[in-house]
């Protein structure tokens, strides 16, 4: 969110956006709730921050989801995976996610 925060082709972010997106597992509907609806200078999109995966199948059946509602809505579809976030939190902030995650647990914020 600070790193969305602080770049400048971001117009607004959104974890609140509503987007329930179905996908059928074991024969039952299921529904799949992406992490971010950003909004860019040129583009929307929605955002999935995946850090470990439970049950690859279910994994692919969202993204399968995801794929077509983007598609369908034209806008675009963006994963980010756990190490890509890492990466990214030491070019922000300098210091790694665990880091960031044991500031936030410890105070409730993060002083970036």
């Amino acid at each position: 969110m600070h790193i969305l925060d602080k770049d400048d082709s971001v117009i607004a972010w959104s974890k609140d956006h509503d987007i329930y997106i179905p996908y059928l597992y074991l024969g039952k509907t299921h529904y799949f709730i992406p992490d971010f609806l950003i909004e860019y200078k040129t583009y929307k999109a929605l955002e999935e921050v995946k850090g470990y995966v439970y049950n690859k199948e279910v994994q692919k059946l969202k993204y399968e989801a995801m794929k077509k509602f983007c598609n369908d809505e034209n806008i675009k579809m963006c994963v980010t995976r756990y190490d890509e976030l890492n990466t990214l939190s030491k070019v922000y902030f300098g210091r790694q996610i665990q880091s960031l995650l044991k500031e936030y647990k410890k105070t409730g914020k993060i002083n970036v």
